[in-house]
């Protein structure tokens, strides 16, 4: 690991276990924090006493061969015997995750601030991106008390109790188990840029998150109505309940009532307008005071606090596209096609100077990396240039 990752490393160690740092090195690590998001993500994650028994668990299991196993770990922490066989749960205690976390560390860093550089070379001594991977499965859970889980840590199988209801992560998704005496409180999925996510709500429908994307919901539908709140883009699977309708609430202008359906919602901030597309079933669009049924194969479009909705003839296979692996870019436009490349890449884009004004066909799979996906541009003699996340389009 190199030194100044060494450096951050013993400033984080020392900031939570509660030592006062100086003036220069609370600057440092200020500085460290506010250079990049994932920066932020790691000091929290550091502070999650779940994530950091997991990774504990892990470490020792990788260990266990090696002289540093955790026996000797914990018989140098302790000043004590090592005890063959001890669980670590067992020997985990609060204060032994700071000192902990200093070992765990180097691992953290080099997952989390040091896996960009798998992506850069040096030149000239001048460090230059030559490839930025896709996006991938991830999420933040946000709880009712406002305590925050980064889901990309924790392993297959990991679970919690929230006021009776049970969460748990299998394969990379989240479900919901409510019990009987399930209190209602509400969790919030979201997804950074570079990550989407599958939910299974508490009466077993199914929600996909894009990038950029959240979703706020009770972790137990006990009312009228089963009603939850989207922002950025996702895709339902909502089990019918004629007694219990199913309502997405996009703003407090709009939202979609469903009694059981499968329909797609993309309603991101930076695009001019709302869709709701229809594959199966039947909703029911509303925006200020118009509202329109649509059948499947229908979309309803109209721009944000506006009640003028357009009901259109739908390409599912297009707006499915994401959710299915793929970005299919039919009819639409260089900008169009560069805010996705920037919700599932991380992103940031800038128009340079002048781009053509013209229409895309075909589709890429997500799965490329991010160099393969800008070819399209250079068959288009369109010029960019890539400098760190910053790719700039266009003829200045």
């Amino acid at each position: 690991m190199h030194t100044h990752h060494q450096q951050i490393a013993a400033l984080l160690y020392r900031h939570c276990a509660g030592e006062t740092l100086t003036g220069e090195e609370q600057g440092n690590l200020n500085a460290w924090l506010k250079a990049d998001p994932r920066n932020q993500e790691v000091l929290e994650k550091l502070q999650q006493e779940d994530w950091l028994q997991h990774q504990l668990q892990q470490w020792a299991m990788m260990e266990k061969e090696k002289a540093t196993d955790w026996q000797t770990f914990a018989e140098k922490m302790e000043g004590q015997a090592p005890m063959h066989g001890a669980p670590v749960r067992r020997l985990f205690r609060p204060w032994m995750k700071y000192a902990a976390a200093l070992l765990l560390l180097a691992g953290v860093v080099s997952v989390w601030l040091v896996q960009k550089e798998d992506t850069i070379k040096e030149e000239k001594g001048q460090m230059a991106v030559t490839d930025i991977k896709p996006g991938r499965e991830g999420a933040m859970l946000t709880l009712a008390d406002g305590k925050k889980i980064l889901l990309d840590s924790l392993g297959n199988g990991w679970q919690m109790k929230e006021k009776g209801t049970t969460l748990k992560l299998e394969n990379g998704s989240l479900a919901y188990q409510p019990g009987a005496a399930s209190e209602v409180t509400y969790n919030t999925i979201s997804t950074p840029r570079g990550r989407q996510f599958h939910v299974q709500l508490p009466d077993g429908s199914h929600a996909w998150l894009n990038a950029a994307s959240s979703l706020t919901y009770p972790t137990a539908f006990t009312g009228s109505v089963r009603q939850v709140r989207i922002t950025g883009e996702v895709y339902f699977e909502v089990n019918a309940d004629h007694k219990q309708p199913f309502y997405a609430q996009i703003d407090e202008h709009a939202a979609v009532e469903v009694l059981g359906t499968r329909f797609n919602v993309n309603a991101y901030s930076n695009e001019s307008l709302v869709r709701t597309t229809l594959v199966e079933g039947s909703v029911r669009v509303r925006a200020q005071a118009q509202q329109v049924l649509l059948r499947p194969g229908q979309q309803a479009v109209y721009q944000a606090n506006a009640s003028d909705i357009r009901v259109l003839e739908a390409d599912t296979e297009q707006e499915l596209a994401w959710k299915n692996g793929f970005f299919n870019f039919n009819n639409e436009d260089i900008p169009a096609f560069l805010r996705q490349l920037e919700r599932w890449y991380d992103i940031d884009v800038i128009i340079d100077g002048t781009i053509p004004s013209m229409k895309f066909k075909g589709g890429l799979d997500r799965a490329n990396s991010l160099s393969e996906i800008l070819k399209v541009l250079s068959k288009l003699n369109i010029p960019y240039k890539l400098e760190g996340r910053i790719l700039k389009v266009g003829n200045k």
